[in-house]
């Protein structure tokens, strides 16, 4: 559950969004804070101290929330919804939960691709654009072109408020409450 919610972390507009980011920020500060002391004054907390664990773990979390802070700071729909994105905030969920991580990881695709499915481009491509420009000066104006279409984003307007597949999915909604009061209905009349 968690994979699918960050992705909106950049949705600044929200109350939520807005709480999250103080939050992250916070928990992020004092996690630097903490790995700071421990670099430059090897202060540890006692039982990280003993456990190379658990120091693997906070340090996986605060690199977690730094990215998700850093995530919060850009365009909707761009680095958390980018390939370097996922890949960037799976590696510190790996690191601490393992192959559980998997779960993380198709709540964070299947988000994405549910949003792809809407009229708002998605920059899946966020970051890997700017390699592309930047190989354009020497491989040339087609790549260029390549470059462009990237940082456009993607979206295949399909689900959106007034779409076919959502009027699909409101029309079947309907049909399966109504379902069990047509039954209820159809017994009353006999």
């Amino acid at each position: 559950m968690v994979g699918s919610l960050i992705s909106d972390v950049d949705k600044s507009n929200s109350k939520a969004g807005k709480s999250f980011k103080n939050i992250l920020f916070l928990i992020s500060l004092i996690g630097a804070v903490l790995i700071g002391l421990n670099y430059y004054f090897n202060f540890t907390i006692s039982l990280a101290y003993y456990d190379k664990e658990i120091l693997n773990g906070l340090y996986s979390l605060v690199l977690f929330l730094v990215l998700a802070f850093f995530a919060s700071t850009t365009s909707h729909r761009s680095f958390s919804h980018s390939i370097v994105g996922v890949m960037l905030l799976t590696i510190p969920i790996y690191n601490v939960f393992g192959v559980e991580s998997n779960y993380f990881l198709i709540g964070i695709v299947s988000h994405i691709l549910l949003d792809i499915l809407n009229k708002m481009p998605v920059k899946i491509f966020y970051m890997l654009d700017q390699l592309v420009y930047l190989l354009s000066t020497v491989l040339g104006k087609n790549v260029k072109k390549i470059a462009k279409c990237m940082e456009k984003g993607i979206c295949f307007y399909i689900c959106y408020s007034d779409g076919i597949i959502s009027k699909a999915f409101l029309y079947i909604s309907v049909a399966i409450l109504l379902k069990p009061f047509l039954v209820i209905f159809e017994n009353f009349i006999k």
